[in-house]
């Protein structure tokens, strides 16, 4: 009798092995799958939503209060640009048509740099001014390089530096053509 008692015992410890596996697979599928939605409810279009958010509006400002702020702060970063966009030389030693202008609206001192623009790809530099005040401009200047007679596709910066620190604080780019007539 002890045979057969002994035989149930193994069966049924090893139907509870079996069961404590399944459980254990069961309960690692689960973890895994809550870490999976946990992981992308924090992610959205590739970004992470900040954890120090919480919602609602500013307390004490009116909408209107708030757009001003917000377009104030817009404003702040944003200048504008201006330059001919088909400069001529008369021949690759000689002043250009440049008209670069750094409007009074702007609150950044500005330096402007051409580089010629092959196949999509920044190439060597052909101009840069120094500094440039807002409400100055340049009418006219040489390049840095000498090019031979023909039409040059060209991409210009204009770089915005603080007044007072001096500081970087971004630029803006345009593509535009230079044609040297001689």
């Amino acid at each position: 009798m002890e045979g057969v008692q002994d035989g149930k015992d193994k069966r049924r410890t090893e139907g509870n092995e079996e069961r404590k596996k399944k459980w254990l697979i069961l309960l690692l599928l689960l973890v895994a799958l809550g870490s999976c939605m946990a992981w992308s409810l924090t992610r959205e279009d590739g970004l992470f939503l900040d954890p120090d958010q919480s919602e609602g509006t500013l307390d004490g400002l009116s909408r209107e209060e708030i757009q001003k702020l917000m377009n104030d702060k817009v404003e702040e970063g944003q200048f504008m640009i201006s330059i001919n966009t088909q400069p001529v030389f008369a021949d690759g030693k000689s002043e250009g048509t440049l008209r670069i202008e750094n409007s009074p609206q702007n609150r950044y001192l500005m330096i402007v740099k051409i580089y010629r623009y092959e196949g999509r790809k920044q190439g060597e530099l052909l101009y840069e001014s120094g500094a440039i005040k807002p409400g100055n401009k340049i009418e006219t200047a040489r390049l840095k390089v000498e090019l031979p007679k023909g039409e040059y596709p060209v991409i210009v910066y204009f770089e915005g530096y603080d007044e007072k620190s001096r500081d970087y604080v971004g630029k803006a780019g345009s593509e535009l053509s230079i044609l040297i007539q001689k």
